[in-house]
């Protein structure tokens, strides 16, 4: 029964692991955005939080959620989800908005 119980977990993690990979190609530098409470480091967990992901989502994952139906696309590249006067583009390393999926920044 142990054995049944660690191999449902370890199910579980992956599924969560495959999903945050998934999000993280959909956006320029997903998965390498820096973190600007801490130079030197990154905010892995894009759309949360905090910078390692998991819990509470961000205004930023509410927009591409459910706004932009997660979607990199002008109008989610030209907003502001944060409302700190940085466009997202500008933040994930897009100024230009010409970011695509699939395409290294």
């Amino acid at each position: 029964m142990a054995r049944l119980f660690l191999c449902l977990q370890l199910m579980s993690l992956t599924a969560i692991c495959i999903g945050y990979e998934v999000y993280q190609a959909k956006l320029p530098n997903g998965g390498t955005t820096p973190n600007p409470c801490k130079p030197g480091t990154l905010w892995v967990g894009l759309g949360h939080m905090t910078p390692m992901g998991g819990g509470n989502r961000n205004k930023f994952a509410t927009d591409f959620h459910d706004v932009y139906g997660e979607v990199w696309n002008v109008a989610l590249c030209n907003a502001d989800s944060d409302g700190d006067g940085l466009t997202n583009g500008m933040e994930l390393g897009d100024p230009n908005c010409t970011w695509v999926e699939g395409e290294k920044i």
